[in-house]
């Protein structure tokens, strides 16, 4: 099995984001004779046991082109890394020797992969054994699509919310301002997609999210001045602000055992995060936000 300790090219870090209309070929991608390559990147920071069902799960894939898995194991004692071996022969490991955080380590998986098309996989998700390749097809025919997004459902099988409006800054502020019965009403976050049927979104969660390897080439992948949390985020901005839009699909489900992925019961991680995209691409809403104690100052 392909392993890694250290990548010897240099990551560099993507620069500030700029409106970039039609920047990126809305020609489809060609890819590979036949259907294009996939590569999927799992990055982990223990969660060892929801990692072995994924990893099982990618393990019994039943795609007519296998996909390659690439898996960049953040945590002290590589212990994803020895089940990503015995579980998938051929997979490409990365041990940073370092918590690098999700963005880094998720560039640096990307830009070791292979594969023509790349999807982002959260170490607690599974796949079902078919339909990869379907998303992967229409990726590369609909000119305009940047990256899909999929339906999650949680081990009990209710529909998890994944699909979200982009922040803004009115929306706070109202918030801010209304009693509590009326803040829903003005929510960015997510909500279920159950009966929503397929549609274009804002931004989707990095759980599953699928683009092709030119637009991350073009976007510089995910921003690294976020650790952890707001970098799917920041990412589906970019790419709008490219001319491609997020497509959501409910036809394709995985299971998400999310119960570990995000532990922030005080909120400060989301609002680091927030704090992070407003300064980046709306500085006068940031400004607004920390002057009334929304933001972090």
């Amino acid at each position: 099995m392909p392993a890694e300790t250290a990548d010897p090219r240099p990551v560099p870090r993507p620069a500030p984001p700029r409106a970039e209309r039609a920047a990126i070929s809305l020609s489809p991608a060609t890819g590979s004779p036949g259907q294009p390559r996939l590569s999927i990147v799992v990055v982990c920071y223990g969660m060892v046991e929801r990692f072995a069902r994924c990893a099982d799960s990618l393990a019994h894939l039943e795609e007519p082109q296998a996909p390659e898995v690439v898996v960049v194991d953040n945590g002290p004692d590589g212990a994803c890394a020895s089940i990503a071996r015995r579980a998938l022969p051929g997979a490409v490991v990365i041990l940073p020797g370092e918590n690098l955080g999700f963005s880094r380590a998720a560039n640096r998986g990307w830009r070791r992969a292979a594969g023509d098309n790349v999807l982002f996989l959260n170490p607690d998700a599974a796949l079902p054994p078919r339909g990869l390749t379907a998303l992967v097809g229409r990726l590369a025919r609909e000119a305009r699509v940047g990256a899909i997004a999929v339906r999650h459902l949680l081990p009990g099988g209710a529909e998890q919310a994944t699909t979200v409006r982009f922040p803004a800054l009115w929306r706070a502020l109202l918030r801010r301002a209304l009693p509590r019965g009326f803040r829903p009403l003005f929510t960015d976050a997510a909500r279920p997609d159950r009966g929503r049927g397929e549609r274009f979104v804002d931004w989707a969660h990095g759980s599953f999210l699928l683009l092709a390897r030119r637009t991350l080439l073009h976007l510089g992948g995910f921003d690294e001045r976020y650790f952890i949390g707001g970098e799917d985020l920041d990412l589906c901005w970019r790419l709008q602000r490219a001319g491609l839009r997020v497509l959501f699909t409910p036809e394709y489900a995985i299971r998400h055992d999310a119960a570990e992925t995000w532990k922030d019961p005080a909120g400060e991680r989301v609002r680091g995060a927030l704090a992070t995209f407003f300064s980046l691409h709306r500085p006068v809403a940031a400004a607004a936000l920390r002057a009334v104690g929304l933001l972090p100052r």
